[in-house]
């Protein structure tokens, strides 16, 4: 069974950002719980081979369009990439 793809995941952002958490150690997404035997786990090769059939601009799009422009602007991440360029 295949996962949800990243334009997927990033239509439903929040409700992705609900149900699950990172496991760092795995490297992958684990569905926090479920109504099944089983939970969902999403790993980082699938998230990584889908930026690459969709293409960069996917996380570009979903950046700008979660994101308010002051919310960019104030976020301590987005304040480190202009600091070290």
């Amino acid at each position: 069974m295949q996962g949800p793809d990243v334009p997927e995941i990033t239509r439903h952002l929040e409700l992705f950002v609900s149900r699950y958490c990172y496991n760092l150690n795995s490297q992958i997404f684990l569905e926090r719980s479920s109504n099944s035997k089983y939970l969902s786990t999403i790993g980082i090769e699938h998230v990584a081979n889908s930026i690459r059939t969709h293409g960069m601009g996917i996380m570009n799009t979903t950046v700008k369009n979660k994101m308010k422009p002051e919310e960019l602007w104030n976020h301590p991440g987005m304040m480190m990439d202009f600091v070290s360029t």
